[in-house]
């Protein structure tokens, strides 16, 4: 056998041992199994079927950048397959990839942009961010609520408001401060003072009353009642 022939032989080998060496491959998620309760058994995979091979690869664990981070894929998203040591047996998800059917959010050098594609979806939490000491975010479809121990914030879809404390609220600025509504406005609690280092005015367009049901107390100065 020549010299050539022997190196053609090897060469065949070569090529027929790498084609069974798994590197990186696409897929496309088939369905998905993240960690949604206590009690089941899903820790952050899904299937996936190699787009190249048309083999489905079932329960295959989904990498993350950070421990304690979750977004698993989508149903029908094209996702970056890699295999460890090469093992077909080893497939890990390491990423998704963007498509001309699905393009990714517009977006420049610099800025990060979190624009999911799919539909309105009640209930679902599109971000939750969760630290010790009871410090929390959760952003729906319908409202953003921010927890700081039993402080809460509410912003809702429609534009409502809610501010909710069991400690004290202040609001202190050091220019001008403006409260401004086109509907009324309600001030109740156990007691109220109004003190103006200067001049304090209260002028109605329209009727004003002014009842008390205990005594009334009017001091100053010179009182004009006009």
């Amino acid at each position: 056998m020549s010299m050539e022939s022997v190196v053609g032989s090897i060469r065949k080998v070569a090529r027929a041992e790498a084609r069974k060496i798994h590197v990186v491959e696409l897929g496309e998620v088939t369905s998905v199994f993240p960690h949604s309760d206590d009690a089941d058994k899903d820790y952050y995979q899904c299937n996936v079927t190699l787009k190249n091979r048309g083999v489905e690869l079932r329960r295959v664990p989904v990498a993350t950048p950070h421990k304690g981070l979750a977004h698993i894929p989508n149903t029908g998203d094209i996702v970056l397959v890699t295999f460890l040591n090469g093992e077909a047996n080893s497939p890990v998800v390491i990423g998704c990839l963007y498509s001309d059917e699905e393009k990714p959010p517009k977006s420049k050098m610099g800025e990060l942009v979190y624009k999911p594609s799919y539909g309105r979806q009640e209930g679902f939490r599109r971000v939750h961010l969760e630290f010790t000491g009871g410090m929390a975010v959760t952003i729906t479809d319908d409202d953003m609520v921010a927890r700081a121990g039993k402080t809460k914030i509410t912003i809702k879809r429609d534009g409502d408001i809610s501010i909710e404390s069991e400690a004290n609220v202040s609001i202190e600025a050091k220019g001008s401060a403006k409260v401004s509504s086109d509907g009324d406005l309600s001030l109740s609690a156990s007691n109220i003072k109004v003190e103006g280092r200067q001049t304090v005015e209260i002028k109605a367009g329209a009727n004003a009353n002014i009842e008390s049901t205990g005594p009334m107390k009017i001091k100053g100065a010179i009182v004009n009642i006009n």
